[in-house]
């Protein structure tokens, strides 16, 4: 960070380009996330000096479950219990869940029956929490913005939360940082300080989204997310649980069109979007070139009534 013209910051060049937020977030429906405290390179998980044993079973788990990532986190200082820590988040629309690990050992992994957790097996249902948990990007070698960033959201909302929090590696979107993202739901945000953090909190605790610092949740593809903005912009509704997706359909390469159901009403609200070009911008800090951006822009929003399943 030292010595960079904060002006070239990807994140300052993002804001001052009135980028929008929604329709951004990271998608995955399964997070494996493994504390692990030693350096962070560039790609966190993948150049750890964790067991290889351990790198190679979460690798498999990736590449044999759509939509799965995995995350390394952190505390500093450390507030959590002892042992160290792993959780399943299971950000599916209906039903999420998350899942808490305590492990004597990192071989402790090899044990867990990981596709048994990602079913929701009763075996597993002693270790699902029931509270928040909530990750901030710090990983400072994937882009300098994430530590200039993240670490003060990092550390106010430590101080709101305690062991609740972890710092992360990537997630995806360096120029929105300070990124954050709240579990079991999924739900991210960007372009957090450390002054928005009691807000963050008390919405998420009252199960309400933060519409303006929201990019997305985790389970809908990037025209879903966006239509779901536009939707809670529309009716005024931040409850977490005030809609549920129908359907996403594609009528031309550049056209979407989304069908929610208001859960109070049943409602269906469907809302048909484009995908427009935003001029070149630099994607992190570290880009040589500008790369092409694209936005998701509402085109039409109708509402018909209660949908039959």
């Amino acid at each position: 960070m030292t010595g960079a013209p904060f002006e070239t910051f990807c994140s300052t060049l993002s804001r001052a380009s009135g980028e929008p937020l929604f329709g951004t977030a990271t998608q995955a429906e399964v997070w494996f996330l493994l504390e692990y405290d030693a350096v962070w390179e560039r790609k966190a998980f993948e150049s750890s000096t964790l067991p290889p044993a351990i790198k190679e079973r979460l690798a498999a788990q990736v590449s044999a479950i759509p939509q799965a990532r995995v995350q390394v986190i952190r505390q500093s200082p450390r507030r959590a219990p002892e042992g160290i820590a792993f959780f399943v988040a299971l950000t599916s629309e209906r039903d999420p869940a998350l899942y808490e690990f305590r492990l004597a050992s990192y071989a402790d992994l090899l044990v867990l029956d990981l596709p048994a957790i990602v079913r929701r097996d009763p075996a597993y249902t002693a270790h699902r929490r029931g509270d928040p948990l909530w990750l901030v990007c710090t990983h400072g070698k994937r882009d300098r913005c994430c530590a200039l960033y993240g670490l003060p959201v990092y550390r106010t909302l430590a101080a709101q939360v305690g062991a609740a929090v972890w710092q992360t590696s990537h997630v995806g979107g360096h120029r929105f940082a300070a990124n954050l993202i709240s579990f079991p739901y999924g739900i991210g945000y960007g372009r957090g300080a450390p002054d928005d953090v009691p807000g963050l909190v008390a919405a998420g605790q009252q199960g309400r989204l933060v519409i303006e610092q929201y990019r997305g949740r985790a389970c809908y593809n990037k025209p879903a997310q966006a239509a779901e903005y536009y939707l809670r912009r529309a009716t005024g509704q931040a409850a977490l649980e005030a809609f549920r997706l129908i359907e996403t359909s594609r009528p031309a390469p550049d056209a979407w069109t989304i069908r929610f159901e208001e859960m109070a009403t049943g409602a269906v609200h469907d809302l048909a979007l484009v995908e427009e070009p935003l001029p070149p911008q630099r994607v992190s800090c570290d880009a040589d070139e500008p790369e092409a951006l694209t936005q998701f822009r509402l085109i039409r929003h109708s509402t018909s009534g209660p949908h039959s399943a």
